[in-house]
């Protein structure tokens, strides 16, 4: 699959007191035909567990049988979230108040300008770090499921 280079999203989690809090900086590859059609982006960050304790994986959240979990069911434990307008060049997204942790989940959602999901990406098992900057890449594929 051909994919944008040019199409990157740096995703920073970073408290604005000091010293820095927890980061992460994630580099979003959009399919290239994905891309034109996409107007927006959810960016989820979330941990490594479910409030029924089972273990979250990204093939939960991208599950296209309808066994699916979405990323804002109150199950899962949300600890950021960023809505961002779409465009083809580098942009920034921040978010604040990440806590430190592993296991975290990085989940970005590609919109149309319906808020309909076109595609999504996910990476799993990200360890963030107090007063550091992870850096992770993501590639959000068209989404195939009903």
């Amino acid at each position: 699959m051909r994919f944008l280079a040019s199409t990157c999203l740096a995703l920073a989690l970073a408290a604005c007191s000091q010293p820095p809090g927890p980061a992460i900086a994630a580099e979003l590859r959009i399919e290239a035909a994905l891309s034109e059609r996409v107007a927006a982006l959810g960016v989820y960050v979330l941990g490594p567990k479910q409030t029924d304790g089972i273990f979250l994986t990204c093939p939960a959240l991208m599950d296209n049988t309808g066994n699916r979990v979405a990323p804002d069911d109150p199950k899962v434990e949300r600890l950021g979230h960023q809505e961002a307008t779409f465009a083809l060049d580098d942009s920034t997204v921040s978010l604040t108040e990440i806590a430190a942790g592993s296991h975290r989940l990085v989940y970005v959602a590609a919109l149309d300008d319906e808020n309909a999901l076109l595609g999504e990406g996910c990476r799993e098992d990200v360890t963030v770090e107090s007063n550091a900057t992870t850096s992770v890449s993501i590639f959000v594929y068209e989404y195939t499921g009903g």
